[in-house]
């Protein structure tokens, strides 16, 4: 196991805006050779239906709103943070192992947006995902100016163990779950 040795003391934040997704879907990615894989093989052997890390290339997210505009932060700590309040309705937990590689960047289907993550370093971390009211976005499409849904994605160093729905508020993510079953 490996854990990046320059993790700061606070958060770093890797991304933080406005994206345009289709199917809810951002991925974290280092290796984009076949990585576009269906979901039954991203989330092969786990529990949550949001986070996919059944492939050793990427991670992918199912972030609440189907096709439209959603706010996301992806951010880095040192430490596992603190879990939000319960506004946070949804909340899910997986391990990744980020190898050492050229590149690390993120996109959405269709590569609809897109970029590079290059404070990302290779790793083992936990990753949370937390999301505002992924019922009322599931309903609406969002716009630039009016994002159907927030996002936050957080990075901490941690040893693998499997993935763990935090907490389950909505209809919406329960029927991700419940698919992947």
């Amino acid at each position: 196991m490996t854990f990046p040795l320059d993790a700061p003391a606070g958060p770093t934040v890797l991304l933080d805006r406005v994206v345009l997704t289709d199917y809810g879907t951002l991925v974290i990615f280092w290796d984009w050779e076949g990585c576009a894989p269906d979901p039954d093989e991203v989330f092969r052997g786990q529990h949550n239906g949001i986070i996919g890390t059944g492939r050793s290339d990427c991670v992918y997210f199912f972030l609440a709103g189907g096709f439209g505009y959603s706010r996301v932060r992806v951010q880095v700590t040192k430490d596992e943070p603190r879990l939000l309040d319960a506004e946070w309705g949804d909340v899910v937990e997986v391990s990744v192992e980020i190898p050492t590689s050229e590149f690390v960047r993120w996109t959405t289907t269709q590569d609809l947006d897109g970029g590079e993550l290059p404070e990302l370093a290779p790793g083992s971390y936990r990753v949370r995902l937390s999301e505002l009211d992924r019922d009322a976005a599931s309903r609406r499409p969002g716009t630039q100016d009016d994002p159907s849904t927030d996002g936050l994605i957080e990075l901490w160093p941690h040893s693998p163990e499997p993935d763990r729905i935090v907490r389950l508020t909505s209809a919406s993510a329960r029927s991700m779950h419940d698919d992947r079953h």
